[in-house]
């Protein structure tokens, strides 16, 4: 399984850092959690093109989190090149087929027509859905009013995506037994708020849930990365990564 960090930012987009997007390969399957404004030219920068994309997974309606869901659907629409057949599917919080239903609304055929391929949404509950080898299930995150993380097991390992939330015991609960949990942290721990995670409650979250890897992702500006390490390893006793834009990790299971 290979993570590809897509953007590892907020809305206060830097150079270095975009918003929110992650591109899970595994099993022949390309899944997007979240695809927060810049993730199609983060895409293009990676190597990835947007055509191959199976799903979005989106965790909730915040533009830093979904702005180019919108471009997506145009950009699968009317490439000249591209005569998508697979469908494509889109995961979202309670709410969600209703904001698309929306989106349709106001761009009309610029997102749906001429398609030559089927869109499936899925407004995601408790109940564990199946694409392809995965099994995707979403629980509750502490943010906005349906704001969800998503827990994702493939053949040989387990993925969690936290989106964005603070600390709450489902946070923990998605987490758990993870072989890699991606997990924000907006802020230092000397600047708790009511929405977001920092270093220590990020990695006490990890460690309580007997996460193998922690990914820190979702950073406000300036970003002190030494101070984030240093903070979290003192919570979370695992490998402990940073999230950059363009970077890729391989997942590797662990045998016997």
């Amino acid at each position: 399984m290979d993570i590809t960090i897509l953007g590892s930012g907020v809305c206060a987009v830097t150079v270095q850092r975009s918003c929110s997007c992650y591109c899970i390969q595994v099993d022949g399957l390309y899944t997007l959690f979240d695809i927060g404004f810049g993730a199609l030219r983060r895409l293009a920068e990676a190597g990835i093109f947007y055509g191959d994309i199976d799903a979005v997974l989106c965790s909730h309606l915040h533009l830093d989190h979904i702005g180019d869901l919108a471009p997506l659907l145009m950009s699968l629409n009317y490439t000249p090149t591209l005569r998508r057949q697979k469908p494509l599917t889109l995961f979202g919080p309670p709410g969600f087929q209703d904001f698309m239903y929306r989106c349709c609304d106001l761009y009309g055929n610029w997102l749906l027509s001429p398609a030559s391929y089927s869109i499936i949404i899925h407004e995601m509950s408790e109940k564990e859905i199946r694409l392809g080898s995965l099994i995707i299930r979403a629980m509750p995150m502490k943010h906005t009013k349906n704001a969800i993380g998503y827990r994702v097991k493939t053949n040989d390992a387990i993925i969690a995506y936290s989106g964005d939330t603070a600390l709450c015991n489902s946070l923990v609960e998605l987490c758990r037994d993870a072989d890699v949990a991606i997990v924000e942290c907006s802020f230092p721990d000397e600047q708790p708020t009511e929405y977001h995670l920092t270093p220590r409650e990020a990695a006490s979250a990890a460690q309580q849930a007997n996460v193998r890897q922690l990914i820190l992702t979702h950073f406000y500006p300036p970003v002190d990365e030494n101070r984030i390490i240093s903070a979290a390893a003192q919570f979370f006793h695992g490998n402990i990564i940073l999230a950059e834009d363009l970077k890729r990790i391989s997942i590797h299971p662990i045998k016997g």
